[in-house]
């Protein structure tokens, strides 16, 4: 499977840019090539761009995808996920929105770049690259073991019980202007903190585990993990 990339643009500010669509969105342009969704509030729309598109009740039912492309209720690009190597009718999974879409795409090993704003960046499934960008991002991996990079600003990792295997690679506890990174776990009570050469790994009794890369132990304390918020 071919590599996809996403970038967020970053025109938004602090929203995730799924969550301003209201979930229930429209097609209101298409042809063999292109097709638009948008949502009946005027919050945004997303335009696929493939070839060989069909269409049957209101979605392209059949056709190559090849790209997705995002924008707020003004026309802003907001996010775009190129390299896309699937079919219309396997993209979905479960509804139109853009939440779904990316639950339908992002099933493998992507490539995730945030933009200077502050922002959610979500891996969905699969072994992927997440970059966020200078602002002060909320970073989850979700299933598969991901490799994550906070950036500039005072970033948060978030931890399910099936993340395992994890890297971050900058984790930084007391950063320049009061910049301060977190672990947050929604399921975890306890955790182990250990000692693996020039890293710190932190094991949660949920099953899930992070590698901080360059990282002494003796780095970390009370505040830096937040544990079943």
């Amino acid at each position: 499977m071919a590599t996809q990339t996403i970038t967020n643009f970053g025109n938004v500010g602090g929203a995730h840019f799924y969550s301003l669509y209201s979930g229930i969105v429209t097609l209101t342009a298409s042809s063999d090539l292109k097709a638009r969704f948008d949502d009946p509030n005027s919050l945004g729309y997303y335009v696929l761009k493939g070839e060989g598109f069909e269409y049957a009740d209101g979605v392209v039912s059949s056709g190559a995808v090849k790209s997705i492309t995002f924008f707020d209720g003004s026309g802003n690009l907001m996010s775009e996920i190129r390299g896309i190597s699937k079919g219309a009718e396997d993209i979905y999974a479960g509804g139109l929105s853009p939440f779904h879409l990316l639950l339908g795409v992002l099933d493998g090993a992507d490539i995730i770049t945030g933009s200077r704003a502050s922002e959610g960046l979500y891996g969905f499934q699969g072994r992927d690259v997440i970059k966020g960008g200078a602002g002060n991002d909320f970073i989850e991996g979700d299933e598969g073991a991901d490799t994550m990079t906070g950036g500039r600003g005072t970033d948060d990792f978030f931890f399910g019980a099936a993340d395992r295997r994890n890297v971050i690679t900058d984790f930084d506890s007391d950063g320049p202007r009061r910049t301060h990174d977190h672990l947050r776990s929604a399921f975890a009570e306890e955790y182990d903190v250990i000692k693996s050469g020039r890293d710190t790994v932190i094991k949660f009794d949920d099953g899930s585990d992070v590698r901080l890369l360059d990282f002494k132990p003796a780095e970390l304390d009370g505040s830096d993990i937040i544990l079943a918020f």
